[in-house]
């Protein structure tokens, strides 16, 4: 018997690559099915804003965009009492005169014109497409089309998370743990379920995570992290915020040369680098912000009014409370509705309601230590492959131990830093919620697994993946 199973772990070790490429694709397809089947299960509309970006897409539809002052359309009116419904219930029965646009518990007018039309178009033409294979134009038809697309985009996430893990060279445990727990969380799976442009977050951020880091790895294919960066700044402000990470290595890179340090590896950044990439995020903040200015037929208090103005000082508060409260993008929402009904699929689910606590000290944790090492013990951002004396003698710079600085820098202080402009643009103080960290998933962990290149950590963080991912979907397989 012992030598039968000597064996067997001979072979798994010659074949650990075959297995792992055969594990990751069955951990995929079976997340995959279960997501989709949660998509189109017709739940409610969740009070995660789906009512908004269900509006904007009927709005595109019907070929228009929305904006300031925008009413609701009627369609959303109808799904909202005689479709799917809502989460927070319906104040009429279907069929009632008394529920129109001016009626609705969410107000009259749409906040959908804040968002870029990127996804709504997406979403629009699928569901075109959708009604034209199946032939249903239906209510709950249309809305679990979109629901769908968002399925999609957030399994292209997934895989993308893979290509790019095997691309860097991440192999067994770590390529899993690189595919899996990015979306080992129900607030991330929980928007690839709804009419959401956060469905867009896991594969926006994998995209410049993958690019950037092979950027920085190879020495060249800055083309390709542009148009990643682009791609996502075009989609939503929060999709391009691992860029942040990158920009502060750039720019820590290009001082710390001229202060005699010199560049781990064949990667060298320039200025010109540096003001492409924030062209790249600003350019659609500021071409959108002047159609909201120029399109807008209400102000402001019109459709916020009901939210009380705020002082400096409520700012400043806000403000500080945003920076110590960490807003890592591992949550547990328990807002998928569906629960399983098996044994083994309520365990599952069971223990992946921790998997995000879990993750975050994990992740996060490891990669804050890393950035307190940096600055408390080392004086500086030092070489991965020196021993300390002598990286402090030649001053050498890793990029990778610039980069993780840069990116937990970003999801610390971006939360005050879109707090303060919500302040400035809208007058009162509003909190910043969690799923906006989402698209540094990818980046955060592929961070934590090249610091830490030992296997088992990659097993421990690809176990809390698989149960994470999978748990959250196991009410539909």
């Amino acid at each position: 018997m012992s030598e039968w199973f000597a064996r067997i772990i001979r072979s798994l070790r010659r074949h650990a690559r075959m297995w792992t490429l055969v594990s990751t694709a069955v951990v995929i397809a079976v997340f995959s099915a279960g997501l989709l089947a949660l998509a189109g299960d017709g739940h409610p509309m969740s009070v995660v804003d789906e009512h908004v970006h269900y509006d904007y897409v009927l709005r595109v539809l019907g070929g228009e965009l929305p904006w300031r002052g925008a009413p609701y359309t009627q369609g959303l009116v109808d799904q909202w009492s005689c479709g799917v419904g809502h989460e927070a219930g319906s104040p009429y029965p279907c069929g009632d005169e008394r529920f129109t646009v001016s009626t609705l518990p969410a107000g009259k007018y749409t906040s959908g014109y804040i968002h870029y039309p990127t996804y709504f178009i997406g979403a629009a033409l699928f569901a075109d497409f959708s009604a034209w294979v199946t032939g249903n134009t239906g209510l709950i038809a249309t809305i679990s089309a979109v629901r769908i697309y968002s399925a999609i985009l957030t399994i292209a996430g997934v895989i993308s998370c893979a290509l790019f893990a095997w691309a860097i060279g991440m192999r067994t445990g770590r390529l899993i743990a690189a595919t899996t727990v990015p979306v080992a969380a129900s607030m991330i799976v929980l928007l690839g379920t709804l009419v959401n442009p956060g469905s867009t977050a896991i594969l926006a951020g994998s995209l410049i995570a993958g690019t950037g880091i092979l950027w920085i790895v190879r020495g060249k294919g800055f083309l390709w992290f542009v148009i990643a960066s682009a791609l996502a700044s075009l989609v939503a402000v929060t999709d391009s915020l691992p860029v942040g990470g990158f920009l502060f290595l750039i720019a820590v890179t290009l001082v710390a040369e001229r202060l005699g340090w010199r560049l781990e590896g064949s990667w060298r950044p320039r200025w010109w680098h540096f003001w492409v990439l924030v062209g790249t995020i600003l350019t659609p903040i500021i071409v959108w912000g002047q159609y909201i200015r120029i399109t807008a037929t209400q102000p402001n208090k019109a459709l916020f009014g009901f939210i009380a103005p705020t002082g400096k000082k409520d700012a400043i508060v806000g403000m500080v409370t945003e920076f110590v409260n960490l807003h890592t993008p591992w949550v547990e929402s328990m807002g998928i509705w569906a629960r399983p009904q098996t044994l083994v699929g309520r365990v599952l689910r069971a223990a992946a309601t921790g998997m995000p606590l879990w993750i975050t000290v994990f992740v996060l944790g490891v990669l804050i230590l890393v950035v307190l090492r940096i600055i408390l013990r080392d004086g500086g951002v030092m070489s991965s492959a020196l021993p300390p004396r002598a990286q402090a003698r030649q001053r050498v710079l890793s990029p990778v131990y610039v980069l993780t600085a840069g990116t937990v820098g970003t999801l610390l202080l971006y939360p005050p830093a879109l707090r303060l402009s919500n302040w400035l643009t809208f007058g009162f103080d509003f909190g910043i919620v969690g799923r906006y960290s989402i698209a540094l998933s990818p980046l955060l962990v592929l961070l934590v697994l090249s610091l830490f290149n030992r296997r088992p950590f990659g097993v421990l963080l690809a176990a809390m993946g698989v149960v994470g991912s999978l748990g959250v979907v196991a009410a539909a397989l």
